[in-house]
């Protein structure tokens, strides 16, 4: 079947009036081909060409009528001082997030003060660390590219001063001082790459290292680094352009979304570029011989009149990763369930670096939901986190012992409760199945979850994954999309806290990191009378809170109170040691167990294939199955991969071992088609009868995860209450 062409206008264009209200400026046809191979593009109008092509896009060099309208691109290469325009009018005109790094935080104060961070001075080409005086450092630039398989320099221990560059390193050099600048940062330079401790320390703290830099070159051309940045040479760069004049006077143009060219590079297929460009506050993009600039404000191109005197918006934003930023403060939960779908649908060169390279958007989140993250997951939100499911089949991460040894996670394993646990598919918090849980997920924490997590820390001990006496304030300023209570925030009421996460954990990362101290901890009276729910889950009658007293899962909660350990580990066999929170989980040296030790229901179910598989055709291998009580009756549904489940069947398994988790709101239709009367109630009538519950097997010394789904709590009725140890 051929492909079909489709048309249709949108508005382009806001610029702001009075008041920062924003005005519409004109108008795009757009584009559409039924085949997505083929891209999505506009057509725009060009104004009267009455004047020469301008080498900048400086505010006095355009009328407002030209905004977001069509321009001829300079084929001559002389493009520089047309990216210094750009970066010069976002500096001096846009507010807000493109202000990132202005005032540098403490955080970036302690590192950029540290013997292993370091710049390039372009200058005179030495290593050497960020100049600063007593309040500002001098701004820098870092560099985001592909390193590529062949031979590439870099700095080694035995040559960590001569320093030979090539293709993007090469153009990046030459570029920085025509913007007005003098340092770089290019981990390949800047990194000891034969230091595990170097690698790591800068590793762990890229969102303060792009975070923090005035501007990233992306160095989106060709496969890798080789090809070098095209717009910069004239017999490279990509100047065709496909325009007509349809009438007297009347010229229009062709043009493509940038993130048309940007989405299909081997650049952005990568996944430790994926947080170089959402961290960075203002970015530089060659990509197909051309040159875009992406701020947190607007967006500019060679051609097309994009922004005159700040924070334009123009359609070539959408589908821009770094826009997601424009919520965080609103809504961070939200952000991270955004970051680890586009983050895992990229791909890694060596697969035990999938949180090392996703570590930068996990510090940044961590300081917006204060607590610490943990295997790529967020501790504040944990129930929640652990309801993600793959897109496609996937396969446990499991990294061989030879690879271990040399690399920067020699001594972690990756969990099967977590998405970096696993590959091969990208990872998702579906909505309708999450459906009840993003209405108010602060709420849903609250009052439908009850599991004490704890995990095991670097020396084998347990520790509780939250703590609200401790925990910080949570400042989102959307209340739904808050996590656990802490101290400072008791139901309607609030509490001033001083604790501020991402300055008390700047030394996440130092080699001797100091513990928390337990002679801190708030006392519990003795005569309290209702056990205690660190988590936020607490039963006094606190104003508005009063209600949770009769909510199913407060009774979960109050038996799990006071339940002791015994689960031991081959590691650690002697007994089971319970230490108090920390803020700081864990340090290079030694990192967090892949354990999870909790109780809660557990219950053995039988699985039913389905006689269809789910709609989507992208999980062709991933199929439906009825789950059924010992009495044949359907009771739940989860999805899991078919080939899985055949292993199973070939060995006569059916019944498989479940546990409850947390509270789910209804059924989808697809995963229930037909109302049984399971529980005496209308399918409309029935909310919050429901677990959510993971299907688990017994693997070695631990549990593994295999699947998540949904169960009547009916099902779970003569459930034992049991000690899971989850790896």
């Amino acid at each position: 079947m051929d492909p079909v062409l489709s048309a249709s206008w949108e508005i382009d264009g806001r610029a702001r009036g009075r008041g920062d209200a924003m005005r519409s400026k004109t108008r795009r046809l757009h584009l559409r081909w039924s085949a997505k191979a083929l891209g999505d593009a506009y057509v725009v109008f060009v104004p009267p060409n009455d004047y020469m092509r301008p080498s900048s896009d400086a505010p006095s060099v355009y009328r407002d009528d030209d905004l977001f309208l069509g321009r001829p691109i300079d084929s001559t290469g002389k493009n520089r001082a047309l990216m210094k325009s750009w970066f010069d009018l976002c500096r001096e005109k846009h507010k807000g997030p493109c202000q990132s790094g202005i005032n540098p935080s403490e955080s970036f104060s302690y590192m950029a003060n540290s013997s292993y961070f370091g710049v390039i001075d372009v200058w005179n080409l030495q290593l050497t660390f960020l100049p600063h005086n007593d309040s500002d450092y001098e701004p820098y630039v870092a560099l985001s590219y592909v390193w590529g398989k062949g031979e590439r320099y870099r700095t080694l221990l035995n040559n960590v001063i001569r320093h030979k560059t090539h293709g993007a390193i090469q153009d990046a050099i030459a570029l920085v001082p025509a913007l007005g600048l003098r340092y770089l940062w290019v981990d390949s330079l800047c990194i000891v790459q034969d230091s595990s401790r170097s690698w790591k320390l800068n590793a762990f703290n890229m969102n303060l290292i792009y975070g923090n830099a005035t501007l990233t070159i992306c160095a989106a051309d060709g496969q890798d680094s080789t090809e070098g940045l095209r717009a910069m040479h004239r017999k490279k760069r990509n100047s065709a352009q496909h325009t007509a004049e349809v009438g007297p006077g009347i010229r229009l143009m062709l043009t493509k979304p940038p993130e048309s060219a940007i989405r299909t590079s081997t650049w952005a297929s990568r996944a430790w570029t994926f947080q170089e460009r959402l961290l960075s506050p203002r970015a530089l993009i060659f990509v197909d011989g051309r040159v875009y600039f992406q701020c947190r404000s607007t967006g500019m191109s060679e051609d097309v009149v994009a922004d005159k005197e700040g924070a334009g918006w123009s359609l070539d934003l959408v589908h821009a990763p770094l826009q997601i930023l424009r919520q965080v403060d609103k809504k961070p939960l939200w952000v991270y369930n955004k970051a680890v779908e586009l983050y895992t649908r990229r791909s890694l060169t060596n697969k035990e670096d999938i949180l090392a390279a996703f570590s930068g958007t996990c510090r940044m989140l961590e300081a917006r939901m204060s607590g610490p993250i943990v295997f790529g997951l967020p501790t504040s939100h944990f129930d929640l986190a652990l309801l993600w499911q793959p897109e496609q089949p996937a396969i446990r991460r499991l990294i061989s012992k030879e690879d271990a040894a040399k690399s920067s996670e020699s001594e972690r394993a990756f969990p099967s409760w977590a998405w970096c646990g696993w590959e091969e598919s990208p990872m998702l918090y579906d909505a309708e199945f999450l459906d009840g849980v993003f209405r108010d997920t602060n709420a849903w924490l609250l009052k439908h979850t009850w599991i004490t997590w704890n995990v095991r820390d670097g020396h084998g001990d347990l520790r509780q994954l939250w703590d609200k006496r401790f925990c910080g304030t949570d400042n989102t300023t959307e209340a739904r999309w808050r996590g656990y209570r802490t101290s400072a925030r008791v139901c309607g009421n609030q509490r001033e806290t001083s604790s501020s996460f991402d300055d008390k954990n700047k030394s996440r990362f130092d080699l001797f990191t100091k513990p928390v101290t337990w002679h801190h901890m708030l006392k519990v009276p003795q005569d309290h009378k209702i056990a205690l729910d660190l988590f936020g889950r607490d039963f006094e009658d606190f104003g508005d809170c009063g209600d949770y007293l009769d909510s199913p899962s407060s009774l979960l909660v109050r038996n799990a109170r006071g339940r002791p350990f015994k689960g031991s580990l081959p590691e650690f066999p002697y007994r089971v040691v319970q230490k108090p929170y920390q803020s700081v989980m864990e340090s290079i040296e030694h990192p967090l167990k892949p354990i999870l030790q909790f109780h809660t229901l557990y219950k053995r179910l039988n699985l039913v294939p389905d006689t269809k598989e789910i709609s989507n055709k992208s999980q062709a291998q991933l199929k439906r199955y009825r789950i059924a009580d010992d009495t044949g009756d359907w009771c739940g549904s989860i999805v899991l991969d078919s080939s899985w489940v055949g292993r199973q069947q070939d060995h006569s398994q059916l019944r498989h071992e479940f546990i409850a988790i947390s509270e789910a709101m209804r059924f989808s239709e697809e995963e229930c088609a037909t109302w049984t009367y399971y529980i005496p109630k209308e399918q409309e009538e029935s909310e919050w009868d429901l677990y959510y519950v993971l299907l688990i097997r017994f693997k070695g010394d631990v549990w593994e995860r295999i699947g998540v789904g949904k169960v009547f709590k009916e099902a779970f009725e003569g459930a034992e209450w049991d000690e899971i140890v989850l790896g």
